[in-house]
């Protein structure tokens, strides 16, 4: 059987651990935004056909 080890391999240096770091948070803050958006957007929304109810 060939079985793969850990070792084979390369280790991540710590620029490229830093900079995959980096782009996770980049992506954990963009979704962050995406979510806020929506919930904003959906709040306006709510708030329009409220806002139409009464002037009918």
């Amino acid at each position: 059987m060939n079985k793969k080890s850990q070792t084979d391999t390369a280790p991540l240096t710590s620029q490229t651990q830093n900079e995959l770091i980096q782009l996770l948070l980049k992506k954990n803050q963009e979704n962050k935004q995406k979510e806020l958006l929506k919930k904003l957007l959906k709040i306006n929304s709510e708030k329009k056909a409220k806002y139409r109810n009464c002037q009918s």
